[in-house]
């Protein structure tokens, strides 16, 4: 799992080197990610459909050799189309690990223990990602862009066969049928609302694109729900989201995977563009973050018995809030140490409250679905991760962009233009200008940071709320029921 996302995260260092390499255009670079980022997140619940039936130990031995050799073969093409076409390639592969991840640990472990292991998964999880930073920055600094898909590629490839031997098979018993509609309904539905999510700051929220795929996104949302209820055998039957559990836990989830990509979004950008950090120096400032959630994650167990689900969630998440606004109080030259308790302090209300969430998660749906369950967490993250690029980029980009407008009224047209494309232009057309470029760009550095600034602080706004819904609307001790079994609904069981 760490790996997986590792592999997806240090792309983000190494596409620039590519578009110099095969000259791709800014567009084929952004959907160098969206080719993965889309059906991965549209395709994680039926994936883990297909995953309960297949058996685990096939699922995740044959998700890592697809995203392997795909992540390897991309590492030497000198084509972007063929680039983006491997890209969805290793999506494919990937989603059928990760559901299957989780849902190896919930069948290996009793539910005493369940608690502890699902923390450490989500300690990897959320240290992945810094993972994939460093070692990106470490590859690209020594070797040429493809050498970070290759390394993950090699290793995935490895760590398939391992699964192969190491991980039991877990195949759910039922001769129930995939839900075919279902699928299909939801793959487009997810798909074509995160398109829209990541497309809308780009191409602009009131485009006919945008607005469309988001109108048929819902429609077709409202269709897989309104199927899914008549269903005996559904997908995921969405009368437990009845459950106070489930959807306090699916709305954490969702909200904190929003912060922590926007996280990883914004401040990698900040250190380099404000504070001038190389790129590997801006990753290793990360790694206060996972040492944060692997404490976070381990204590979840304790606070989760001690405290209650409800208090666990909401305490987590308003600790990361705090965390968010003293990042933002901070200012753009503050202390690089502050900056580290920072991020371990958010780190720890991360692992914490999405440790606890995700239990409860797993908790929430019957039994057999194990891996339904798994791909209904991961396809939250996603969308999350969707909702976090989007939000906080566009906040980010209406700062700037208002800042800049301000100052650039006495500037050539092209140029003012220019440097309100976003800081990349803006150091370009700088560049020429001399003298005046000095003045310029520390002006345009102090337009990113209020930029970035406001976006740090409506990701706390946005996790207040949501810690305040945790505490008012969680679940209370001992009240969580299950709104139907599987007894109930299938006679095969």
């Amino acid at each position: 799992m760490a790996m997986t996302i590792a592999a997806n995260v240090s792309l983000n260092i190494a596409l620039p080197q590519f578009g110099e390499a095969v000259g791709a255009t800014q567009s084929q670079l952004s959907w160098g990610m969206n080719a993965y980022t889309l059906p991965f997140a549209a395709l994680l619940l039926p994936a883990g459909a297909v995953a309960d039936r297949m058996g685990l130990r096939y699922a995740v031995s044959l998700g890592l050799l697809v995203f392997g050799l795909a992540s390897l073969v991309s590492a030497f093409v000198d084509d972007a189309a063929w680039f983006i076409a491997l890209r969805v390639v290793s999506a494919l592969g990937a989603t059928l690990v990760l559901p299957a991840t989780l849902s190896v640990l919930t069948r290996s472990f009793p539910a005493e223990r369940r608690a502890k292991a699902v923390g450490i998964w989500a300690a990897v999880s959320g240290s992945g990602a810094v993972l994939g930073l460093v070692l990106g920055g470490v590859l690209i600094l020594f070797f040429w862009w493809g050498s970070v898909l290759a390394s993950t590629g090699i290793v995935a490839i490895l760590v398939g066969i391992a699964s192969f031997i190491v991980v039991p098979t877990y195949r759910r018993d039922t001769d129930e049928p995939i839900d075919i509609l279902g699928s299909v309904l939801f793959a487009c539905a997810l798909g074509l609302l995160v398109y829209a999510l990541i497309q809308g700051p780009e191409a602009g929220w009131a485009s006919t694109a945008i607005i469309g795929s988001a109108i048929a996104g819902t429609v077709l949302m409202a269709a897989f729900v309104i199927a899914q209820l008549r269903l005996r055998a559904p997908l995921l039957d969405v009368r437990l989201f009845k459950s106070r559990a489930l959807s306090t836990a699916s709305l954490t989830i969702v909200l904190q995977f929003a912060a922590t990509i926007g996280l990883f979004l914004l401040l990698p950008q900040m250190l380099q563009n404000v504070r001038e950090y190389n790129p590997l120096i801006a990753a290793l400032a990360l790694i206060p973050l996972p040492v944060g959630i692997a404490i976070g994650s381990q204590v979840a167990e304790k606070t989760q018995g001690r405290l209650g689900e409800r208090t666990a969630v909401g305490g987590g998440v308003l600790v990361s809030a705090l965390a968010f606004a003293g990042l933002g109080l901070q200012g753009p030259y503050g202390s690089f140490w502050f900056l580290g308790v920072a991020l371990a302090v958010f780190g720890t209300g991360f692992g914490l409250s999405t440790t606890v969430a995700t239990t409860m998660i797993i908790e929430a749906i019957p039994g057999e679905d194990n891996s339904t369950a798994a791909a209904l967490n991961d396809a939250l993250r996603e969308v999350g991760a969707a909702i976090g690029i989007a939000l906080l980029g566009t906040i980010l980009n209406i700062g700037y962009r208002a800042q800049i407008t301000v100052e650039t009224r006495s500037l050539d047209p092209s140029a003012a233009e220019a440097i309100r494309d976003g800081f990349g232009p803006a150091t370009q057309v700088i560049a020429t200008m001399g003298e005046q470029g000095d003045e310029l760009l520390a002006m345009v550095r102090e337009a990113f940071y209020i930029g970035y600034q406001g976006s740090v602080f409506t990701a706390a706004a946005l996790l207040v709320a949501v810690a305040a819904v945790v505490v008012i609307a969680g679940p209370r001790p001992g009240s969580r029921t299950t709104t139907e079994s599987h007894e109930e609904r299938t006679p095969q069981s």
